[in-house]
């Protein structure tokens, strides 16, 4: 089995349908980094080492002075880093203004692990988790003498992607990304406390205490965020979907309020407005981190309002093309420079006051919850690279350092080429506030000045906290260009001026879909409960998901006391008027306004209803007549099955599973199944009684999660006995039973042995670690121990380990152990168990058995390189029938496309972000690391029990583990005494020691060519 180890960077963290470079350059650096770009553009190394040598997040100052967020290259644990603070931020710059880098100051040091630098108003905003700091330069030295801590998150995990950012919105807001999944609280005036563990995207004034959030996802980091003229949000992220078919991460368009990512437990209790909100562009396994929105046209004019990603994992920058589409985007992706090392990193891009990029290779040396390597590569190091387009004109002072800026009229810099400049118009005219609304205003009202010029006067005066620069802005609301209308439109949300509540109204009538989705978001934070009838009459069969939600959104947010009208109207009204309902604090939704709509012909209706009758356990009694009518309807809803097993209804399931209609029975069987319920009611019993006759892969299957039930016992041994059972039904009834007779043990060791299928071997040995092994049979578990495979051999040792007490069985063991050509495979984790169980009468052999296997595991290096060498080039077609078969068994618990197991992480692309020594490293030394989201976790539990495996569900209630490809465990969290890392992975060592070289070689080949196309 292959459950490969992870060499996927989460922590800042291409794309799977980016189309390849037609026509490019490339450039040779002198390390044989070779990087290739379009043609018609240069690129450069700007800086390296030892000026910079780990660079991981930049900004550009007004001056031009280029602030870089720099690792010391520590991998230690997270607390460590936090207590010995070994990273720091250097201040670099271009004093010949030649666009090489030549100067460098330490600004700070002492720091946490930095991820993300942000230059405003004269401080330096670094998070370094579990606080965002407010670095100052107070002399005028260069160097930091003042910390503030801005933000604290006061959660830090071992990951630590508590923080990324900060980033500038176009409003003045700092925004910044919270991944992870540690609770933080947050107290909002007027409002419930905020209690979250979901990741965010969250953003608060400068000079504010109030956290809002923005977007919730269940993903797994969200990284960095970068805002359009108009104010739009994108987003990079990691693990946005459940890996599968090849897509992972990616760029979403943030719409407030959206709740993305993956659903699990972590966004259960916010505020849904239907399914999760959808993806703008897929990148697949990419990594995917820094991200920029081109301001200048410096690259072209096509390139202008182009987003670029840097792609850690596919060593890529990618460009994507906006496409208004509705209420939100679609994206054109493309690749815009693309590396030939495995060394080279990208972690940010931003655009220089001339307009080129400005690339950050952070290099090889990052190891924590992502290696590249079991052995981290501080040696390789990174650098700063830029890419100008050949033709363009040079920009003479870019950074407007000639320019008297405290000069009367500020206002004609707006219209300014450069980027730069104009960003430090803005925030020169918000300082001086009042002062600057009447020129502001001017342009704003005038007919003829460009977009841009009318947006940027918008973000100034949105930036100035008065009713004044309020007022000014109202115009904007009515300007004939719908972006600028759009941008008006999020000043009036972002300070909820309530004055334009009935100009707000009518753009919901706008022509754009952008607009009205804007005006939408407006409405909601204005939070006037008259605003729910436009709303609502907004709605038609045909909105898009993103205007619906944002229209949901805001009747969710002015919380209506007449809501209810809504239910009276269009299917899509009445839909939105549902959901508002049910996710209102307020709400006035009772079971008889829902029951109509449990039978209404609309699929859409009617999945909606039935959704929301779910999650209400509490209307169980009072729904119960209606659900008995639909239970006996000719053809009953096939919902009932999930909200019977979500509440559970034990009247109603008993119902269902004593009928003689197969539907009905049907529901009853799907909803026993699926429930969480582990307790089985004495009204279920003889229906599952009557299954071991008729169905007993059904009552397996149901028994599977439930409590023991003594009065089944006789069942399952009868099965256990049935000549007619097949071996995987023995192998279940067997895991059920309370105990087995001696006779029967010898039967289940041999389905242990390699030439069983893996979920036999699987399930083999959960049930001789469950069961008490008759000391008559521990001969044969001890000879098995010879011969058994690399997927078993672990999981043996320790069910060993209890049964050694007796100096002859000791040796036996011992000799066992040596004689598998696995012993140096498995993690010392594993062993301790079994030599702590060694008599003292075997000591000399136990010392012997321990300095064995620590030289065999101290040549785990040299094996490697070795392998590496000698292994033969290997055939495709021949690696694919490895990964399929039963020795290997990787089939098992990976997916390639949408076939397989999904245990452990997807494969469809692994061959486009793993060199072969990466692949043969996580073949044969799977616990050096883990893939995020696959990390295995040890659960202590009452009674001094232990269950290893990955975390499926972590809730409130309970949580669930992964514990191989077919089984998981569920467990109440009340019973949880601990659950810490574990130590090893569920991915088994020594594959290697099982295949031969050709097939090992064979089974690489086939990994390496699993390729985006």
């Amino acid at each position: 089995m292959v459950l490969l180890s992870s060499r996927l960077c989460v922590s800042w963290i291409l794309p799977c349908t980016c189309a390849s470079i037609l026509q490019a350059e490339s450039f040779l650096f002198d390390d044989d980094l070779e990087l290739t770009v379009p043609d018609g553009f240069t690129v450069e190394r700007v800086a390296g080492p030892p000026l910079v040598d780990r660079p991981i997040m930049a900004d550009i100052d007004d001056s031009g002075r280029l602030y870089v967020a720099e690792s010391s290259g520590s991998n230690d644990n997270v607390e460590t880093q936090l207590r010995d603070k070994p990273h720091r931020v250097l201040c670099l710059e271009d004093r010949d203004t030649d666009g090489h880098y030549e100067h460098r100051t330490v600004f700070a040091d002492q720091l946490m692990l930095p991820e993300g630098v942000l230059c405003y108003q004269g401080s330096v905003y670094v998070s370094a988790p579990p606080v965002i700091w407010k670095l100052t330069d107070t002399t005028g030295d260069g160097l930091c003498d003042l910390r503030e801590i801005w933000h604290d998150g006061k959660t830090l995990t071992g990951c630590a992607n508590d923080l990324h950012g900060p980033y500038l919105g176009r409003d003045g807001w700092i925004y910044w990304c919270k991944g992870g999944f540690a609770e933080q609280t947050y107290q909002r005036p007027n409002e419930p406390v905020f209690v979250s563990r979901a990741a965010h995207i969250f953003r608060k004034h400068p000079d504010s205490d109030l956290v809002e959030p923005v977007i919730t996802g269940g993903m797994d980091n969200p990284v960095e965020v970068a805002f359009s003229p108009s104010g739009e949000r994108f987003f990079t992220t990691t693990f946005l979907q459940h890996p599968a078919g090849g897509n992972r991460d990616g760029i979403i368009h943030a719409i407030y309020g959206g709740v993305y990512g993956k659903d699990h437990d972590v966004i259960a209790n916010h505020p849904r407005t239907g399914g999760l909100m959808p993806i703008m562009t897929h990148m697949g396994p990419a990594a995917a981190c820094g991200l920029m929105h081109v301001e200048s046209n410096a690259l072209g004019t096509d390139f202008q309002g182009n987003l670029f990603a840097t792609a850690f994992n596919l060593r890529k920058i990618t460009r994507h093309q906006l496409t208004p589409t509705g209420a939100t985007f679609t994206s054109q992706d493309s690749d815009f420079l693309v590396a030939n090392q495995m060394d080279f990193h990208p972690t940010d891009i931003l655009e220089d006051g001339d307009g080129s990029l400005l690339v950050i290779d952070t290099g090889g040396w990052y190891k924590l919850c992502c290696p590249t390597s079991q052995l981290h590569k501080p040696d390789a190091l990174g650098a700063i690279y830029r890419i100008r387009k050949t033709s363009h004109p040079t920009i003479e002072d870019p950074y407007g350092h000639n320019i008297d800026w405290n000069q009367q009229h500020l206002t004609p810099l707006l219209k300014d080429p450069r980027a730069l400049v104009r960003k430090h118009a803005i925030e020169a005219l918000s300082q001086r506030g009042n002062a600057s609304i009447a020129p502001l205003l001017t342009l704003i009202t005038s007919p003829s000045e460009p977009r841009r010029v009318v947006q940027d006067a918008l973000w100034a005066l949105t930036r100035i906290h008065s009713s004044k620069a309020r007022a000014a802005a109202r115009p904007a609301l009515s300007h004939p260009d719908p972006h600028v209308r759009q941008t008006a439109l999020h000043a009036i949300a972002i300070h909820r001026d309530a004055s334009t509540a009935e100009q707000v109204t009518a753009l919901l009538k706008d022509s754009n879909a952008a607009v009205q989705r804007s005006a939408a978001e407006a409405l909601g934070r204005l939070r006037i409960p008259s605003s729910h009838k436009p709303l609502t009459k907004t709605l038609t069969e045909t909105t898009g998901r993103v205007l619906e939600h944002s229209i949901i959104y805001a009747l969710i947010k002015s919380s209506p006391n007449d809501l209810l009208e809504g239910l009276q109207g269009t299917t899509a009204q009445a839909r939105a008027t549902l959901i508002a309902l049910d996710q209102s604090q307020h709400t006035d939704l009772e079971i008889q306004h829902l029951l109509p709509f449990l039978s209404r012909p609309e699929a859409t209706l009617q999945r909606t209803a039935w959704d929301i009758l779910t999650r209400h356990p509490e209307w169980s009694d009072l729904a119960t007549p209606a659900l008995m009518s639909l239970l006996e309807s000719p053809r009953p809803p096939q919902q009932l099955a999930t909200l019977l097993a979500a509440w559970p209804h034990v009247k109603l399931i008993s119902y269902a599973l004593q009928s003689d209609i197969p539907t009905i029975k049907q529901i009853g069987h799907r909803a026993l199944i699926e429930t969480r319920q582990k307790r089985i009611p004495n009204t279920w019993l003889q229906a599952i009684e009557a299954m071991f006759e008729s169905d007993p892969n059904t009552a397996l299957q149901i028994l599977r999660s439930k409590e023991p039930t003594p009065s089944l016992e006789s069942y399952l041994n009868a099965l256990i006995d049935d000549p007619q059972s097949t071996n995987s039904q023995r192998l279940q009834a067997m895991l059920l039973v309370s105990k087995l007779e001696p006779e029967q043990f010898p039967w289940v060791i041999t389905q242990t042995l390699p030439s069983q299928t893996a979920n036999h071997r699987s399930q083999a040995l959960q049930i001789l670690a469950k069961h008490i092994i008759p000391a008559t049979h521990i001969n044969t578990l001890t000879k098995a121990l010879r011969t058994i495979g690399p997927m078993e051999f672990g999981s043996l040792v320790e069910i060993l380990a209890p049964h050694l007490n007796d100096t002859k069985q000791a040796k036996a063991a011992i000799a066992a152990f040596k004689a598998n050509p696995l012993i140096s495979t498995l993690p010392p984790a594993r062993l301790t168990p079994f030599l702590h169980a060694l008599p003292e009468s075997v000591n000399n052999a136990k010392t012997k058995l321990v300095a064995t296997f620590q030289a065999k595991r101290q040549t785990q290096a040299a094996k490697l390189e070795s392998l590496l060498v000698s292994l033969p080039k290997g055939d495709v077609v021949r690696g694919q029938a490895i990964f399929n078969d039963n020795r290997a068994a990787c089939a098992t618990c990976h997916q390639i496309g949408y076939v397989g197991g999904t245990l452990g992480p997807d494969l469809t692309k692994i061959g486009t972000i793993r060199s072969r020594r990466d692949l043969l490293e996580s073949i044969i030394f799977p616990s050096a690391s883990y893939v995020r989201s696959y990390e295995t976790v040890m659960v202590t539990l009452k009674g001094n029990q232990h269950l290893v495996g990955i975390l499926k569900q972590d809730s409130d209630q309970q949580i669930t583990l992964a514990t191989g490809p077919t089984n998981e465990s569920t467990v109440a969290r009340a019973d949880v005494i601990a659950m810490i890392p574990a130590t090893h992975s569920l991915m088994p060592s020594g594959l290697d020691a099982s295949l031969t070289k050709a097939e090992l070689g064979d089974l690489l080949a086939f990994l390496q060519n699993t390729k985006s196309r």
